[in-house]
């Protein structure tokens, strides 16, 4: 356990070598909240409340869904890199378990989003913008937990892509596309609320609403107590079933790389 809390510091220090990457990394995001609320104030503009959501609580949404995406960005591309660079067979090398090699990392990296990206702009929301905070702080805590799961399901379902890269070796073109789907049907950009009945059915079939949509259902407190425990269950099963499903992949993808390399 030691050895991957050194990993998980390593990588939370690394994040602050480049300083003018942290700065613009703080701006960029600030950008994007700042659009976001903009967008939803320019398509509020003729009515206060739309499907029951009100104008305030849709900036909310807005500036918390980009919060969230910033604290979930991770390296993409670490083990296409070890991959291509042949590194991987050496880490292979190593006593200690790749994969949890690679979510200490990925923790270090979310550690630092929160740090230096997340807080700052979350402040600067709250001085600028109509952010509200829940009331009730049971309602914060299955916020917190159902962030949690969330980031669980991304990861989990991230390390399947990942892996493909035994396959496909260069995985940019997989990623970006698997990025633009989860943004688009998750709720990120686009609240479950507004899409079209036929699609949201489709849609809650799928996991990815419980990645973003569900913990900031659950912040803006427009779930029955019933329905958030559900959709934590629902968040357990998605992230265990990705969980199993990114270990079967990940060893056959091992097989596959000491096949070629033997």
């Amino acid at each position: 356990m030691r050895v991957y809390i050194e990993i998980f510091k390593r990588s939370f220090k690394n994040n602050f070598v480049y300083k003018i990457d942290i700065c613009m990394g703080i701006i960029n995001s600030t950008i994007l909240v700042f659009v976001g609320v903009m967008m939803w104030k320019a398509l509020y503009s003729n009515s206060e409340v739309v499907k029951s959501i009100s104008i305030d609580e849709m900036v909310t949404y807005s500036i918390l869904g980009m919060i969230m995406r910033t604290l979930f960005t991770m390296d993409e591309f670490y083990i296409d890199r070890k991959v291509v660079t042949g590194q991987i067979a050496i880490d292979f090398l190593k006593p200690i378990s790749f994969a949890l090699t690679v979510f200490s990392n990925i923790i270090g990296q979310v550690a630092f989003n929160l740090v230096v990206q997340v807080i700052p702009v979350l402040i600067i929301s709250i001085f600028i913008f109509d952010f509200n905070f829940p009331q009730n702080p049971v309602t914060i805590a299955l916020y917190f937990c159902s962030l949690m799961l969330g980031f669980l399901i991304l990861f989990t379902f991230n390390m399947i892509i990942w892996s493909m890269t035994f396959w496909v070796h260069k995985t940019y073109s997989i990623v970006t596309i698997k990025n633009s789907i989860i943004s688009l049907i998750s709720g990120l950009l686009i609240p479950l609320w507004f899409i079209p009945e036929g699609i949201s059915k489709i849609l809650s079939f799928l996991p990815f609403q419980y990645i973003y949509f569900t913990p900031l259902n659950i912040f803006l407190e427009k779930s029955s107590l019933n329905n958030i425990l559900l959709n934590l269950l629902m968040q357990m099963f998605w992230g265990l079933s990705f969980f199993i499903i990114s270990i079967a992949v990940w060893k056959i993808g091992l097989r596959k790389m000491v096949i070629q390399g033997g």
